[in-house]
């Protein structure tokens, strides 16, 4: 299963946790979660959102690249 890699280094360095996100994408953080785990999909829109209003000085792409994506080194 694949999993946003970057997205969680950048939570766990900064502190963003669950709550954090659902609150910007207005949803329960057990949906917030399966998208983090790539159980379902994030949109556009709330990659977006969660990248601008959380992390805007990381760039969108690196942000929510799969670990499948990820390469070595």
């Amino acid at each position: 299963m694949n999993s946003y890699v970057h997205l969680t280094d950048a939570m766990l360095q900064r502190g963003v946790i669950l709550k954090d996100i659902a609150s910007v994408l207005q949803m329960s953080d057990i949906a917030v979660y399966k998208k983090i785990i790539a159980e379902t999909s994030f949109t556009f829109e709330e990659a977006k959102k969660i990248q601008s209003i959380l992390f805007p000085d990381i760039s969108l792409t690196y942000l929510f690249e799969t670990q499948d994506k990820v390469s070595p080194g």
